[in-house]
């Protein structure tokens, strides 16, 4: 995104000084985290956390940490991370042969492929017996290394979205590295067809209209595949592909880096199509407060705490207003956007209710589950007709607000396949 607005420095004081002190660390201020700061009031605890998974003491040395970051990135054929993470396994004292192939990396490394396969794509398939064979035996993980790994894994799966949602490109001293042939280009925050402005237009003002007067009357669904509409409308062929002239989306068939088709092939299985293989994932059993947060804090101190601010942060966070509507109450809104990301990999609550499909267009539904399911398959098309006509740190949050609720389930995923395989 090239227009995002340039944050008061006088309103956020410490903003300033956080960015120069991210330079000094790690030599840069990179994209994503530059975009990411357009929300400063979050961007503090954002980086909390992602300095504490990837820089600060842990179960990992830093050096594993970037390449499990690598490993997670190339799920998704994401260039973006994968040049950039290789470039800092290296810098930290990485081995340059494990970047020429997985073959090359430590046994121990290699066994975790099956655990970043089903967290990237269908977490709601791992098993006990999965984290046995990854804890017990020969080239074994310990419990809180296991636990670092997964937060890692799960941190570049969602994030993954997130630079794909948002059209990031790589920084200037990196693109030489890059190995797809194909122009890079950034999304612009512009809306060519009048027509389409419009449409979006009318959409945001409904909204509004409808978060200022409340819900309307009437029966609520009892069918949660009715209630939530995740599978059959948006099960169509973009989901999956993009338009051939869209230079700005990954074409892994050009794409000659090593690490970017890891093993095993895996891809996002859409939940509710095939409902009656899977059971549902209900947060009144195992939950983030009652118990994610118990086991992580028990194996990575600090990494509780810090990821319990960060979502807070990023789902209470709102200045009141919508586009250009002040004094508005988005909560309806940017919780919908919350639960869907959970309903698309199976995750449901009794409080989860028709308020998806009352506050959330089909557009917007589209939009959300590719950056949360199918990041890869992101087009400048998707992004610029998001359905509804926002400003640019708006879009940053209904982004944020995706990759890290697909974040929190993946992980709550795999923190109960744990849980479960400890009783």
């Amino acid at each position: 995104m090239s227009d995002l607005p340039r944050v008061d420095s006088l309103k956020f004081p410490d903003l300033q000084q956080l960015l120069e002190d991210i330079f000094l660390i790690s030599g840069r201020v990179s994209h994503m985290e530059q975009v990411i700061s357009a929300l400063p009031s979050f961007f503090p605890a954002f980086i909390k956390a992602f300095n504490l998974i990837m820089r600060l003491d842990g179960p990992l040395p830093v050096p594993w940490r970037h390449y499990l970051a690598v490993l997670a990135s190339a799920r998704f054929k994401c260039e973006y991370f994968t040049t950039i993470h290789g470039v800092e396994f290296l810098a930290s004292g990485g081995n340059p042969k494990w970047l020429e192939g997985i073959e090359y990396a430590p046994k121990k490394i290699q066994n975790i492929l099956d655990l970043n396969a089903f967290l990237a794509h269908q977490p709601w398939k791992l098993s006990t017996a999965l984290i046995e064979n990854l804890v017990e035996g020969s080239d074994s993980w310990s419990l809180s290394e296991l636990v670092h790994a997964i937060l890692i894994l799960t941190t570049f799966h969602a994030f993954c979205g997130f630079v794909f949602g948002l059209g990031i490109t790589p920084e200037v001293d990196l693109v030489q590295n890059y190995h797809s042939k194909k122009k890079i280009e950034e999304f612009e925050f512009v809306e060519s067809d009048t027509s389409l402005k419009k449409k979006d237009d009318e959409a945001t003002r409904a909204l509004t209209k409808l978060l200022v007067t409340g819900s309307p009357s009437g029966d609520v669904p009892t069918d949660l595949a009715t209630q939530v509409d995740c599978g059959d409308d948006l099960n169509d062929d973009s989901v999956h592909s993009v338009e051939s002239n869209d230079s700005s989306k990954s074409d892994s068939s050009v794409c000659i880096h090593p690490l970017l088709s890891v093993p095993p092939a895996l891809e996002y299985e859409d939940f509710f199509s095939k409902s009656r293989e899977h059971h549902t994932f209900r947060l009144e059993t195992y939950n983030w407060k009652d118990h994610g947060y118990s086991v992580i804090s028990r194996y990575f101190f600090e990494a509780g705490k810090l990821l319990d601010e960060e979502w807070d942060l990023i789902y209470d966070l709102t200045e009141f207003n919508i586009n250009t509507e002040v004094d508005v109450d988005t909560s309806p809104f940017r919780r919908a956007i919350w639960n869907y990301a959970h309903l698309v990999y199976g995750m449901v609550s009794d409080s989860y209710d028709y308020q998806v499909n009352l506050y959330l267009n089909k557009q917007l539904k589209k939009f959300i589950k590719k950056v949360a399911c199918h990041p890869q398959s992101i087009s400048r098309k998707d992004f610029q007709q998001m359905g509804l006509e926002l400003q640019p740190h708006e879009k940053v949050h209904v982004a944020l607000l995706a990759v890290e609720g697909r974040r929190h389930v993946c992980l709550l995923y795999a923190l109960h396949a744990l849980t479960t395989y400890r009783k």
